[in-house]
């Protein structure tokens, strides 16, 4: 894997305000894209992202968790605006710490967000180095840089040809429209982490009974994501696992993310054309 590393996060700092300056100020379709490309190119997107098509062409199991600010804000105690108004459970934040040794496991991938850092990097060094964790992060926004410079498609396309279940709101239904996913497991728009072993075992049984199919297993199941793919290793760990985040959100008909508002329409359409 390409790891990221302290100086990658300090050009991407720097790179991405032209980027994000013309995305959120819609300064012209043509001007979006150079810039995009533009951006692209010097965050090296394509040799990372080509990584993860890679893994999936050939049906290669791994695992991928990400910890963005809003995890790290729960970790270390800190008051935080959630979007899916899910409260803060002291539980929930002693197993996104335990969850962070998933770097130990076999084919078990890191990402971290580069705004996490920026904005709490010593705060996280130090956690880091106090539980004696040697991790090696990958760039938690990669997929999501990949929807909004119109990317995405490869990506999808893999989808359609594999087995894909979704933990998800219920909304996650309209992804229907976009391809045909084996299972939808829903998960509460509100304070998710109190149907935990509930949505557990919807997807234990569910592999139990499909055991013999590969499968990608895609979590947008905001504050669960982080704990049971880390706690589903052990069931899953022939399958790929991943934390997508928000990433489907806008796709799905609900722009959960100020982002969304801005993705020019035939740059989402390119995605999942």
């Amino acid at each position: 894997m390409i790891y990221m590393t302290k100086q990658d996060i300090d050009i991407i700092k720097e790179q991405r305000r032209y980027f994000l300056s013309a995305f959120y100020h819609k300064r012209g379709l043509n001007n979006y894209k150079n810039l995009a490309e533009s951006f692209k190119k010097v965050i090296k997107f394509d040799d990372q992202f080509n990584e993860y098509l890679e893994k999936i062409e050939k049906k290669e199991p791994f695992f991928y968790n990400r910890y963005n600010d809003g995890e790290w804000m729960d970790v270390f105690g800190l008051n935080r605006n959630n979007y899916y108004l899910h409260a803060r459970v002291q539980k929930q934040s002693d197993e996104f710490i335990e969850a962070l040794n998933g770097y130990k496991y076999d084919n078990f991938i890191m990402a971290l967000q580069p705004d996490a850092y920026i904005k709490m990097g010593d705060r996280i060094d130090n956690f880091l180095k106090e539980k004696q964790l040697d991790i090696n992060w990958v760039n938690s926004d990669l997929f999501a840089y990949a929807s909004m410079v119109g990317s995405l498609n490869p990506f999808v396309q893999l989808l359609r040809k594999n087995n894909v279940v979704f933990i998800a709101p219920y909304y996650f239904r309209n992804m229907y429209l976009m391809f045909r996913y084996n299972r939808l497991i829903t998960t509460p728009m509100t304070n998710c982490y109190n149907a935990k072993e509930t949505v557990k075992k919807m997807i234990i049984d569910y592999h139990e009974q499909n055991k013999n199919d590969f499968t990608l297993y895609l979590f947008s199941a905001c504050t669960l994501s982080k704990v049971l793919i880390y706690e589903l290793y052990p069931v899953l760990k022939g399958n790929i696992v991943m934390d997508m985040g928000s990433l489907w959100d806008v796709y799905a008909g609900f722009k959960t993310r100020f982002y969304h508002h801005n993705i020019p329409v035939d740059i989402i359409q390119k995605n999942i054309k």
